[in-house]
């Protein structure tokens, strides 16, 4: 019994270090930074500008530096209780994944 307690306590002593190593990697790749909407390409404000995103209200924006694999931008936006983060290439092409709070 004494065996099985500690193979297990073992099993997520490692999975809890694996863990923390490959969040700290995943932050390691990419570096954010907050910008002015004034900074944005104006091929990403035309895109914010249509009808699709006319009910959100602009509240910040992040400039996603992932060293290697170039960059994109994540802009937050706010519709009455709700906020949410898309992500757009320089050219205004939102990524398929968003992140709703």
């Amino acid at each position: 019994m004494k065996n099985l307690i500690f193979t297990l306590a073992f099993c997520i002593f490692v999975f809890a270090v694996n863990f923390s190593a490959t969040a700290q990697e995943e932050k390691k790749q990419s570096q954010q930074t907050e910008i002015e909407a004034t900074e944005l390409p104006k091929a990403l404000f035309k895109t914010l500008s249509t009808e699709k995103y006319s009910e959100w209200n602009f509240h910040k924006a992040y400039k996603v530096d992932l060293k290697t694999q170039g960059y994109y931008y994540k802009i937050e936006l706010r519709k009455a209780q709700e906020t949410a983060l898309f992500k757009f290439d320089k050219n205004g092409n939102e990524f398929k994944e968003q992140e709703v709070k």
